[in-house]
């Protein structure tokens, strides 16, 4: 869904932790294939992800790693992992209040 292409067609086989290497399921989304979030904040939405990403490499899951392929470097604006669902909700709301006080025609898109 968040590129609209066939997931093994983009190295994701499978969920980022149990990617095996090989090229269908190495967890690298090329940034050739644009996730929907990278499309829309160059069309002026603003963006957000909340919840469980489970999209990144193994190589970016720890503290010392870069995180091109973390909601942040896939063009989301804000990204909040949590996934209890008050919190989630909490978070939904405060985007949309935010962008509707900030500027009330622009769209947005959320992935939740």
């Amino acid at each position: 869904m968040l590129t609209g292409r066939n997931h093994t067609t983009v190295g994701m086989a499978c969920i980022g932790e149990s990617t095996t290497g090989f090229p269908n399921s190495n967890g690298h989304i090329p940034f050739e294939t644009a996730a929907i979030s990278e499309v829309l904040v160059d069309q002026g939405y603003n963006t957000d992800m909340l919840g469980k990403w489970h999209l990144c490499p193994e190589d970016e899951m720890n503290l010392a790693s870069t995180t091109p392929n973390w909601p942040l470097g896939r063009g989301c604006e804000r990204f909040s992992g949590y996934h209890f669902s008050a919190d989630i909700a909490d978070q939904a709301i405060e985007f949309i209040s935010d962008a509707k006080q900030i500027d009330p025609d622009k769209p947005f898109f959320m992935s939740w």
